[in-house]
């Protein structure tokens, strides 16, 4: 963590913090046992480097604490909790006077397999802040930490996974789900001509879909030294390679130049065939999760709902698009951005650690 000293005001010492979280580390440290390539780490974070979220809409801070909802009956049903540390710790010789830092809490993933059952943050944020799509984040006061303290805030999930996607069509009809955005360029000459290569006169949606993770699997090469690394869907046109978030950009890219609707979940994920073998060793025993970080797809098709498609992992919940399944549990959604831990405050000097682990 940085510090920055205003030039007007050398008085007050004014400092941003930001944790950047790499998206695709699990790629690297997970699949050393197979020989994958290791991936670099995300550089030094800046001031610059603060992603906000679009148009935040403030909610009460009790809207977090979610009680628990009837789970359907499918014998497939696995839960998991999913456990989020923050830590601030004041190693200078001041105490932090005031400020506040923005945390990302996990977003409840509408329409997913994946089900937010319970929810329980501790401290209690000042305010939550949720924009369109879901995704979510809390300020929380930094005031008053002593020289030598810290601040921890915790964040608790309980979180169901049935293998049953919502099905309604008001899940898949958003208009975000089809326009183009930062790393999804959905409306760049190459990926629309791409689309059109790939489309067919009477085509079906899940053919169409088949149709469009094959090229994405056949267009991007697995390379933790891509050029195109963590930049999206038309950098891994260009370089033909890429990590896990070329992969699922490309392919939300192409769906919603098609008109199918499409969105990236980033999380944490395995391949495995179950969230026995993906998490036994794992969850209960507080190893990070960091080394699994991940991001992966999913398309709506009518009918059938949102389904995961991730071609880094070669697993799909499509009609024969890859050849291996997506099982419950094994996929862990955050949110649909990866986002920092951004603040302001004065006085101190606060480090910042995060942590996620998880438990059965």
């Amino acid at each position: 963590m940085t510090r920055n000293r205003p030039v007007r005001r050398p008085q007050i010492c004014l400092l941003l913090i930001v944790l950047l979280i790499s998206l695709c580390t699990s790629l690297w440290l997970d699949a050393r046992a197979q020989a994958s390539p290791p991936q670099p780490t995300a550089g030094t974070p800046t001031a610059s480097s603060t992603v906000e979220t679009a148009s935040p809409t403030p909610v009460s801070a009790s809207a977090m604490v979610v009680a628990p909802v009837a789970l359907p009956s499918a014998s497939e049903e696995t839960q998991l909790t999913l456990v989020v540390r923050t830590t601030f710790n004041n190693v200078g010789t001041s105490e932090v006077r005031s400020g506040y830092v923005d945390v990302p809490l996990v977003a409840d993933l509408h329409g997913s397999t994946q089900e937010l059952v319970l929810a329980r943050i501790t401290p209690e944020p000042i305010e939550i802040r949720e924009d369109g799509l879901g995704n979510r984040v809390g300020r929380f006061d930094l005031a008053h930490i002593p020289a030598g303290g810290r601040l921890v805030i915790s964040q608790e999930y309980k979180l169901a996974y049935s293998g049953a996607a919502q099905t309604t069509a008001e899940a898949g009809v958003r208009p975000e789900y089809l326009s183009s955005e930062s790393k999804i360029e959905t409306d760049a000459p190459e990926v629309q001509a791409l689309a059109r290569q790939l489309s067919r006169p009477d085509d079906d949606p899940m053919a169409q879909a088949v149709r469009i993770y094959q090229r994405t699997r056949s267009v991007v090469k697995y390379d933790s030294n891509s050029p195109a690394r963590n930049q999206g869907a038309l950098a891994a046109l260009a370089a033909g390679s890429g990590v896990c978030e070329e992969y699922a950009c490309l392919f939300a890219a192409l769906c919603r130049a098609s008109g199918l609707p499409s969105r990236i979940i980033h999380g944490f994920a395995r391949d495995r065939d179950s969230a026995r073998s993906a998490w036994t060793g794992i969850a209960g025993t507080g190893v990070s999760l960091a080394p699994y970080r991940h991001a992966w797809a999913e398309v709506y098709l009518e009918g059938l709902g949102w389904l995961v498609v991730d071609p880094t992992y070669n697993r799909s919940d499509l009609d024969g698009a890859a050849t291996k399944a997506v099982a419950p549990g094994v996929y862990i959604g955050e949110g649909y951005v990866s986002s920092p831990v951004t603040g302001r405050y004065i006085g101190g000097n606060l480090q910042a650690e995060r942590k996620e682990t998880l438990d059965w």
